[in-house]
């Protein structure tokens, strides 16, 4: 019977330990790892979120900030413990009052100076909105070097317009997906702008800035916007031909003069799926990737669907392209990311509206290939009842890997909601999660790696590298280690009387130790046994009164 050490036992008891907190609530982050906060003291809705790089979380809302019934936009930013953070805005709160009419916001991005960009719709009167844009600084002011005082207001046409989404193309220009309502009747049309960094329409993109496609007496709908690598614009979100919902991806040229006819059909893929596709992401690998739902007669699937960059399902994920989950009769995507190891989560709701069980947050987590990673919540999926209805309408990933949703929750009035949830993502499978790993895409970069002196790399993640001083070419002089290659042993030969090793470490070649020798021999030879050690290249590191010296040893 093959014997387990206490050290072996106590990795998996811990690794187990971490496994357990996966997609479970975060007891460190605001109330049991929910956040309840009634911004506006009546109706919230937040819809866009950001985590900085100092862990502050940005979230943005819509709300009744009055006792009018009209809609306002507002920002909020809470500190990662889940407290607000009142050197924000006002008392943690950035608030702009229209008095025209109701505005909305859909989308939240924050720019790599620290500002924050929220896109949606600004009543120009009472039943008319325009595309919007705001810009806020770092301290949740409005930003005067944008568009008008802060604000891009763009008119599409006479209706109603709206952003849905915004991204940045590799000029800085704003790309902004969303949908215009024409003046006759209810046809609502793809819109897709493009803004200047400073806020103005550009005019040499489409047609004074606008493309725009899908006339006809329908309802269309753009949820997501994202930019390819040869530069063209992906627009997703729904298409109504003869009268049934289609999950629908487009692609446009960059300039903004057509469609791309090397996409799909024309550039236009419309999936075999009833439903809407609220979120796009073009994956690390990739392939982009929509969630939304398929509606039956029984009720709504959640739905992850892949596509090679040509438009044709990408054969690798799931089946066929299709990854799909029956939670409850009610399951829909809204949003979805990318781990840094791969793996993608998709949130959304999942219940029954006005009954039983009630809507609540859902989110679920998938591999690289589609296959449903049941390490999260022990189901590979999740949901979280809070009040008698909620969704989760965004996703955000902290630096350390947990996981943000946010959207409303319904008790007294719509609330704005944020859960935090546990989570362990070790990208590079060397043991050392995220949270505490400086490097997880390096297997060779842990805080259990030998620090290999003078290279500007700090290994163990002490954050530094190590440097050694002019002894290291001394002891390099009279401490040999041979042979090398070696099969069954390597002698050590000291050559000066003063220099006592105190203690040899040995390491594999992604730094992490499998032997200490704390007691070596007083002789100035001695052997070290390598004939249980697998070939490859060992680190023998020997740490001695007069420094450290690193020797590079091939087992054959």
């Amino acid at each position: 019977m093959r014997k387990i050490s206490f050290s072996t036992l106590l990795f998996f008891l811990l690794f187990s330990n971490l496994m357990a907190q996966v997609g479970e609530l975060d007891p460190s982050f605001a109330d049991g790892g929910i956040l309840q906060w009634n911004v506006t003291g009546r109706m919230n809705n937040s819809d866009g979120m950001a985590v900085q790089p100092d862990g502050k979380i940005v979230i943005g809302l819509t709300g009744e900030f009055d006792e009018e019934i009209d809609l306002d936009i507002g920002v909020v930013r809470i500190n990662p413990d889940g407290s607000v953070d009142e050197s924000f805005g006002e008392n943690g709160v950035f608030h702009i009052d229209n008095p025209v009419g109701s505005d909305i916001m859909y989308h939240l991005e924050l720019l790599d100076d620290g500002s924050i960009m929220v896109g949606g719709g600004w009543a120009t009167t009472q039943y008319d909105q325009d595309f919007l844009l705001i810009k806020l600084d770092s301290t949740g002011n409005l930003d005067p070097s944008f568009g008008e005082g802060g604000l891009a207001i763009h008119s599409v046409n006479i209706k109603e317009d709206y952003i849905r989404d915004f991204t940045f193309d590799d000029d800085g220009k704003i790309i902004a997906g969303g949908i215009s309502y024409n003046v006759i009747g209810l046809e609502i049309r793809n819109v897709v702008s493009r803004f200047n960094a400073n806020g103005t329409i550009d005019p040499t993109f489409g047609d004074n800035g606008n493309f725009i496609w899908n006339w006809g007496d329908t309802y269309n709908d753009i949820r997501g916007v994202e930019i390819t690598e040869d530069r063209g614009i992906l627009a997703a979100g729904r298409s109504v031909p003869a009268g049934t919902d289609r999950l629908s991806i487009y692609k446009i040229l960059e300039d903004g003069s057509a469609m791309d006819s090397t996409f799909a059909v024309n550039g236009e893929l419309l999936a075999p799926f009833n439903g809407t596709a609220y979120g796009m992401i073009v994956h690390s690998n990739g392939s982009i990737m929509i969630t939304g739902q398929n509606s039956g007669v029984m009720g709504d699937d959640l739905i992850i669907l892949a596509y090679n960059q040509d438009g044709t399902p990408n054969s690798n994920f799931g089946q066929d392209g299709i990854f799909l989950i029956d939670v409850l009769s009610g399951d829909v995507g809204l949003d979805l990311i990318e781990q840094s190891d791969g793996k993608v989560i998709a949130c959304g709701e999942s219940g029954v509206f006005l009954g039983s069980p009630p809507r609540a947050f859902l989110s679920v987590r998938v591999t690289e290939n589609g296959e449903l990673d049941t390490s999260w919540g022990g189901e590979g999926y999740v949901r979280t009842e809070n009040g008698w209805m909620a969704w989760a309408n965004n996703i955000a990933i902290q630096a350390d890997g947990k996981v943000l949703l946010t959207g409303p929750t319904a008790h007294d009035f719509n609330e704005m909601q944020v859960i935090r949830y546990g989570n362990f993502i070790d990208a590079d499978m060397d043991t050392y999660g995220l949270d505490e790993d400086c490097n997880d895409m390096d297997a060779a970069i842990n805080p259990g790696a030998v620090e290999i002196p003078n290279n500007d790399i700090d290994e163990d993640c002490d954050g530094m590298d190590l440097t050694v001083g002019i002894n290291e070419n001394a002891l390099t002089s009279y401490l040999k280690v041979y042979p090398n290659p070696a099969n069954s042993h390597v002698t050590i030969e000291l050559s000066d009387s003063e220099t006592a090793i105190d203690l040899i470490e040995i390491s594999d070649y992604q730094g992490k130790k499998v032997k200490s020798i704390f007691k070596t021999p007083a002789e100035q030879n001695f052997r070290i046994d390598l004939e249980h050690f697998p070939q490859g290249l060992w680190l023998i590191t020997f740490h001695t009164n007069k420094g450290i010296l690193i020797k590079r040893v091939v087992k054959i």
